[in-house]
């Protein structure tokens, strides 16, 4: 890999036909765990010269972000309102937990949640009406990162989409008491206005990224 980046940079450089400017991308960090190195690594190949300029903060943020100009490209959930969404992924959301976990007899099942303002954190809340006695909050965090390793630990449920149950995890059936959940939205929202060349190269990277990621899957 690291002999086929430096060959496309020198190729770019000697041709100067290679992309050469930046692109300001926005991706929440759920998403980025799972997702941005493949998309940066197939990106990277072809455009070894573009700087890319990351944020990772969650969909109703990047979306402010991306209306007020200040990123070109995000990649977010859908929610109500959002405007200008291209649809890559569509799948159920499901209640996750680590192979450790073992739920608590008689007890709420604790939680590990986002903020508030996280779009899986509002579905659960949503979910869970008429069903608040069978849950109990025990870690809140606007990071993943810190939510993931609650969860690893065995210490705690949370909400995910399928496809990002990986090895270490399991979901929880009906036999829980939980109530279903509905299918989450993945996708692509963009700068208003006309589209550089960069950010369309990347928008086509994070597709085919996703895109292989869901053949694989099947």
């Amino acid at each position: 890999r690291r002999i086929l980046r430096e060959e496309a940079g020198a190729i770019a450089a000697l041709s100067r036909k290679g992309l050469r400017g930046e692109v300001r991308f926005g991706v929440p960090d759920d998403y980025a765990e799972a997702f941005l190195s493949n998309i940066l690594q197939r990106f990277n190949h072809r455009h070894p010269l573009v700087e890319i300029a990351v944020s990772c903060e969650n969909s109703i943020e990047l979306s402010q972000l991306v209306r007020a100009g200040a990123l070109d490209l995000a990649l977010v959930t859908d929610f109500p309102g959002l405007e200008g969404f291209e649809l890559i992924r569509e799948e159920p959301l499901a209640w996750v937990v680590s192979n450790k976990f073992k739920a608590p007899a008689g007890e709420p099942l604790p939680l590990a949640q986002g903020s508030p303002s996280c779009i899986w954190r509002r579905v659960a809340d949503e979910a869970l009406e008429g069903h608040r006695n069978r849950v109990r909050s025990l870690f809140v965090s606007r990071n993943y990162s810190a939510i993931g390793a609650v969860v690893r630990a065995g210490l705690a449920a949370t909400v995910l989409p399928q496809g990002l149950v990986v090895d270490g995890l399991r979901t929880l059936g009906p036999e829980t008491g939980l109530p279903p959940l509905p299918l989450t939205r993945m996708g692509l929202i963009r700068r208003a206005g006309r589209a550089t060349t960069e950010a369309d190269e990347l928008a086509e990277a994070v597709r085919e990224t996703i895109g292989a990621i869901e053949r694989k899957a099947a």
